[in-house]
């Protein structure tokens, strides 16, 4: 006898995936990241990119401030200084210092300047004897001798100012003189009875000669970023004038 069994209908499980929906909005949120990321790197290589350009201008006018620096404290030197005050025999006066001249006005973008070179000093102006500081467009310069010579590179930084303002301080030197030195000028206050220079001469005196240097300039490849240096130099050699009495 042949036994038929029904089969029972089993239940039926069905997978799915995503939706499309679903799809969209995970595709959406991993752009977001993405996007994020982007901006975040993007703003890092231009901070980067910013602080490289700041410390190159800073160095390149860190290093042009220490050349000027050094060449102008030489301002003025002169091998045979003591002949500019004391009658030394067998002159009959003083010799005037010929690289006292320091000229340019307050606040010049130019000063030229002298300062002797020679091993046996000539006590003359030779023709590579000649300094001086200058901007020439976007460009410091420097001259040595008789020709100017770029001290930065405009492909790096854009020099947009240089200003050189003198600071003078007078000092009387009048007790370095082996005789009391009176002038025209101690007669009139009554200081002394009878002048013992020469008419209109004065006594010796040392002038004390400062300059403020200011320099601004920018980056050659982004303007925003700017930079302004001061410094203060010190002219070593100290213009003397006047003279003793002989």
């Amino acid at each position: 006898m042949l036994m038929t069994f029904a089969r029972r209908p089993g239940r039926v499980h069905s997978q799915r995936g995503l939706s499309i929906v679903e799809l969209m909005v995970g595709i959406a949120l991993g752009l977001f990241l993405v996007a994020g990321a982007v901006t975040l790197f993007v703003s890092h290589l231009g901070n980067s990119r910013r602080l490289l350009q700041e410390a190159r201008i800073n160095q390149d006018l860190r290093a042009a401030a220490d050349m000027i620096a050094r060449d102008l404290r030489r301002a003025g030197h002169w091998g045979n200084a003591i002949a500019g005050t004391i009658v030394t025999a067998p002159a009959t006066t003083a010799t005037p210092n010929p690289y006292s001249t320091v000229t340019g006005d307050a606040g010049t973008s130019t000063i030229e300047y002298a300062y002797s070179r020679d091993t046996v000093e000539n006590g003359a102006i030779d023709a590579n004897e000649f300094g001086g500081i200058r901007r020439n467009g976007n460009r410091i310069q420097m001259k040595i001798g008789n020709a100017w010579q770029d001290l930065t590179d405009p492909g790096t930084v854009n020099v947009t100012a240089l200003t050189l303002v003198p600071s003078e301080t007078p000092v009387d030197a009048r007790d370095s003189c082996a005789v009391a030195c009176c002038s025209d000028a101690d007669v009139t206050a009554g200081a002394c009875a009878v002048r013992n220079i020469a008419a209109g001469a004065r006594c010796p005196e040392v002038t004390v000669r400062r300059y403020q240097l200011t320099l601004t300039g920018n980056s050659a490849t982004d303007t925003t970023v700017k930079r302004t240096l001061t410094t203060s130099v010190r002219v070593r050699n100290d213009e003397q004038t006047g003279v003793c009495p002989a």
